[in-house]
């Protein structure tokens, strides 16, 4: 029975196993590139007195996520936002606080350092247990105790006297839990391509994609 191999292909002619091992070119290589937001820009704070300003806010409920793009320039006490009894911040640029109630009990948890790249920060609190995400990867899950509903003078770029010096952009604040997959999947998009089970009980969005400082 013929094989099919024609005049210029024969069964001696084939090499086995048929690996190729010379002259090989690298197309892609993906461990150069970081992981960077969808977004058109983001806001710039200068770490001194520069934030945005979000009025009086009050907490509703004792469940609450947030999600941001953060990039940081310089390693010090970083106020990401506060939001009625939250203070959402970074001690350095390797740790991330957390204050959920009035009384300022608090997690400290340790990141992967967020220092000039850009660096996605995830944390979804459940009645008082909090798990924090990294670039979509949960690192702890901590107890704290249940979040106030005081309202506060609350901020983007500021906690109290604590600014943040770099690029914010993509923050969304929900008042309900995420899963790591939701944070996952919200993390690799805009509003603009939030689902409509990821909008269900969205408090705010700040795409932030240009300078409003």
């Amino acid at each position: 029975m013929s094989l099919g191999l024609g005049s210029n292909l024969s069964k001696s002619g084939l090499v086995t196993p048929g690996i190729i091992t010379d002259s090989l070119v690298l197309k892609h290589k993906y461990d150069a590139a970081s992981v960077v937001p969808i977004s058109d820009g983001a806001a710039y704070f200068d770490g001194t007195d520069d934030y945005i300003d979000l009025g009086t806010k009050a907490l509703a409920g004792d469940d609450v996520s947030i999600s941001v793009w953060i990039y940081l320039t310089t390693s010090q006490v970083s106020g990401i936002l506060s939001y009625g009894d939250i203070i959402f911040r970074l001690n350095s640029d390797t740790n991330i606080r957390w204050f959920a109630d009035k009384d300022g009990t608090s997690s400290s948890v340790t990141i992967t350092s967020a220092l000039n790249r850009w660096t996605h920060i995830g944390v979804s609190s459940d009645d008082g247990v909090t798990s924090f995400y990294q670039d979509g990867v949960l690192l702890e899950t901590e107890t704290d105790t249940t979040l106030g509903n005081d309202s506060i003078a609350s901020y983007i770029g500021r906690t109290g006297t604590d600014y943040f010096p770099g690029y914010i952009c993509n923050l969304g604040f929900w008042s309900s839990t995420k899963t790591q997959a939701q944070i996952k999947s919200i993390m690799n998009k805009n509003y603009a391509g939030l689902s409509d089970s990821e909008k269900t009980n969205l408090v705010s969005w700040w795409n932030l994609d240009s300078d409003y400082i």
